[in-house]
């Protein structure tokens, strides 16, 4: 990936899903927000066991996702829902102890961008495990705003709720995820996004992918 343009721009030769394009962006970095699992760390989560839990703690089949089944329970049983959130917690911090992978480049690339962008997280792990896993890599002190899933299921209200806090124009703040619905949450919000794909994924169609957190220093570079 070729970095040009100094303080304002940068143009880079991206491998997009059809071929190779030329994306050009021009952008203030003010604040950056990240993502955790699939980019500051892999939990590995057993998803069968989750859904096994939650479907103990519901006593019937789960018929859609598991979050989307807990967006279903918020308003309708809010004990119920707590329990499920209970269940998931367990699992999460199973994964933590016996299945994470921590990216080698996480803790130096947090530690070196926390010294000149304010720096959030968002996750949908819920907040026992966001900050087992933080205090695991020492960077919990870096990040200035942390919203888990007790804060909001929603990608796109996670994200407008650490703008708020970082008290930065939408526009001057980037998104670190992983996933297209982290593109299409930053997109609705109006911030920027860089998704990062790590071996074996394929780039994102139209939006600037990287392929680790080391590679991040170098398309922000100057900003």
């Amino acid at each position: 990936m070729e970095v040009e343009g100094g303080l304002r721009g940068i143009e880079n030769d991206l491998w997009g899903v059809g071929g190779l394009f030329r994306l050009q962006v021009e952008f203030m970095i003010e604040g950056i927000i990240f993502d955790m699992d699939g980019v500051l760390v892999s939990l590995n989560l057993d998803m069968k066991e989750m859904t096994r839990k939650v479907e103990e703690c519901l006593g019937f089949k789960v018929d859609r996702t598991v979050f989307g089944t807990l967006v279903r329970l918020i308003e309708k049983d809010k004990e119920l829902y707590e329990r499920c959130l209970s269940a998931i917690d367990e699992v999460e911090m199973a994964a933590i102890e016996r299945t994470m992978t921590v990216f080698p480049d996480t803790r130096m690339v947090i530690e070196q961008l926390s010294k000149s962008y304010p720096l959030a997280l968002v996750t949908l792990q819920g907040r026992r495990a966001a900050l087992k896993v933080l205090d695991k890599l020492n960077i919990r002190q870096l990040f200035r705003f942390i919203f888990t899933r007790e804060d909001s299921l929603f990608r796109s209200e996670q994200i407008r709720k650490a703008i708020q806090a970082l008290g930065i124009n939408k526009e001057n703040v980037l998104m670190v995820g992983d996933r297209r619905s982290d593109k299409l949450a930053a997109e609705e919000v109006g911030c920027k996004v860089i998704i990062v794909r790590r071996e074996n994924y394929k780039p994102l169609e139209g939006t600037i992918t990287i392929h680790s957190l080391h590679e991040l220093l170098t398309v922000i570079k100057g900003f």
